[in-house]
């Protein structure tokens, strides 16, 4: 039993998260004189021709990693978090393809006190708690989620990671696979009062 934290509060009790292959809410930019926006859905369906999780929409196509500067031009820097999961789906890809995409998975706490924890870490204020059940599963620390220094050292984090290697405080989060199906709803005050 894992429990699952719905911070877009789209879940109910007993219904199936599955992956998803309608990118009709998605944004496909293309890049004038190089590709046009229906050959990025193509690379899509080609790369995840199951679909995508919502985590997988989110960080692949639908956060706007360009950082604009006040003429609304894009700057030479980029969001850290869509590149973090882009070094992270690399080295899952070439060294560790047995294991569950991010960008197919929901995400999951072994237990409430670990939920709890990343409640109050990501100061969530409205949010549901559910269990979720899965025969598989992946589990990694998610404080090894992060773009290090270099290249090569965030590398080196993310391989950590896929090998179920664990930092010197671990927070290890759940991978499920998609689909999945969702249980009970728990009350959220069990949640919060988990860990007091």
């Amino acid at each position: 039993m894992f429990y699952t934290i719905d911070r877009l509060k789209t879940m109910h009790e007993y219904m199936t998260v599955e992956l998803s292959t309608d990118y009709s809410n998605c944004s496909f930019w293309g890049v004038e004189g190089c590709f046009e926006s229906y050959e990025e859905r193509e690379s899509v369906v080609r790369m995840y021709p199951d679909g995508l999780s919502n985590h997988g929409k989110f960080y692949l196509m639908n956060f706007d990693i360009r950082k604009l500067n006040h003429f609304g031009h894009a700057e030479p820097f980029v969001w850290n978090e869509p590149m973090m999961e882009c070094v992270f789906e690399f080295i899952r890809v070439t060294e560790f393809p047995e294991r569950p995409s991010r960008f197919q998975s929901m995400f999951a706490w072994r237990n409430l006190a670990d939920a709890n924890f990343f409640i109050g870490q990501q100061q969530l204020q409205d949010f549901h708690v559910y269990e979720v059940e899965s025969d598989s599963c992946f589990i990694g620390d998610m404080r090894l989620i992060f773009l290090s220094a270099n290249l090569i050292s965030s590398y080196e984090m993310a391989r950590r990671y896929w090998a179920g290697e664990s930092s010197a405080s671990p927070l290890h989060e759940v991978l499920i696979p998609l689909p999945a199906t969702i249980g009970k709803q728990i009350d959220t005050e069990l949640v919060l009062g988990n860990a007091r």
